[in-house]
């Protein structure tokens, strides 16, 4: 199972969207900043600078999150299961790839291994 995006193996759709993040950043600078003059290159380059440091501090952050459902999570550290949604009736279903419990909005993520909680795609 992946803890997150850091994990090891890295799938083909993480290393397409980390390659492409990271040409990106070379495209603007090396290929269409020169056709750019004057005043107009450094207010573009001042735009892509920070559109880039946003892209990649919360392309970072989400890589460091670790999506798994509470359900599952205490499933595999031998814990008892959260209480509070336990009781709630409709609150969980049964994951048959993992083989436990889980909250009713999340689903088996196969790039994952795990259920996610909150699945959203």
């Amino acid at each position: 199972r992946r803890v997150n995006s850091w994990s090891w193996p890295p799938s083909r759709r993480q290393i397409c969207t980390v390659s492409l993040a990271l040409a990106h950043g070379f495209v603007f600078p090396l290929m269409l900043m020169p056709w750019l003059e004057g005043l107009e290159r450094w207010i573009c380059l001042g735009i892509f600078a920070g559109s880039y440091a946003f892209l990649l501090c919360f392309g970072i952050a989400t890589m460091t999150i670790d999506p798994i459902d509470a359900f599952v999570k205490a499933y595999v550290q031998n814990k008892p299961p959260p209480s509070k949604l336990h009781d709630e009736p409709g609150a969980t279903l049964h994951c048959w790839t993992c083989n436990s419990t889980m909250s009713a909005d999340s689903r088996h993520c196969w790039e994952c291994g795990k259920c996610v909680a909150e699945f959203d795609h």
